[in-house]
């Protein structure tokens, strides 16, 4: 039977590493990323994948530790969304 994994939810700031090392250096896979960071390689791709809204938000000093941003209206005002 397969072993399920924990769900692992990375700050900004460790998103930002992981697309950093992967842009500087074609040599290195995105397995070998994904075996580094401890984490999924599908989810390293999704992670290439909205790499420029990442790296926005990085340049443009948001709050590189949390894992919710808060946008829009929703339940109490405010709605939380996840940032992958």
């Amino acid at each position: 039977m397969a072993e399920t994994r924990k769900r692992v939810d990375l700050p900004l700031a460790q998103k930002f590493e992981l697309l950093k090392e992967l842009l500087e250096s074609p040599v290195v896979s995105q397995a070998a990323v994904a075996k580094k960071f401890d984490l999924s390689t599908l989810q390293v791709s999704r992670l290439m994948k909205g790499k420029d809204e990442i790296l926005k938000q990085f340049e443009n000093n948001v709050n590189p530790n949390p894992k919710m941003t808060e946008s829009g209206q929703g339940r109490g005002g405010r709605q939380h969304t996840l940032v992958v």
